[in-house]
């Protein structure tokens, strides 16, 4: 049995491509003519429908490739590669150290912070 496209996605994510593709087709309907333009309220209405659903899974407090260091007890800085998700750590982050190309840690993201230069300034 061969799998639809929508099968083999979340159902968020087929929620979310559903409402993205009824907005475009309403959009496209008025840029053709079909339709007349739309009145705030609609324009609104779309918007919402272009909203990111409750059940979406929530993006971590750091970006691939930032610089980040460790708060306490040994140090470690470096920029993420990576993210993990366990049981008892929900939200973590793989660091690959900026001493020892290649060397990877992971810790909970509540351990790193966002690295700053000398000069106060983020990177990455």
């Amino acid at each position: 049995m061969v799998a639809t496209m929508t099968e083999a996605l979340p159902a968020w994510v087929a929620d979310m491509l559903n409402r993205r593709v009824t907005v475009e087709q309403v959009l496209f309907d008025v840029a053709a003519g079909k339709r007349l333009p739309l009145t705030p309220d609609e324009c609104r209405e779309l918007a919402l429908k272009l909203g990111i659903p409750s059940d979406a899974p929530k993006p971590g407090r750091f970006r691939l490739g930032q610089r980040v260091t460790k708060l306490k007890g040994s140090s470690w800085t470096g920029k993420v590669v990576g993210f993990y998700s366990t049981t008892l750590t929900p939200d973590g982050v793989c660091v690959e150290s900026e001493n020892e190309p290649g060397s990877v840690q992971i810790y909970p993201a509540a351990a790193v912070s966002e690295a700053y230069d000398d000069e106060g300034a983020a990177h990455g």
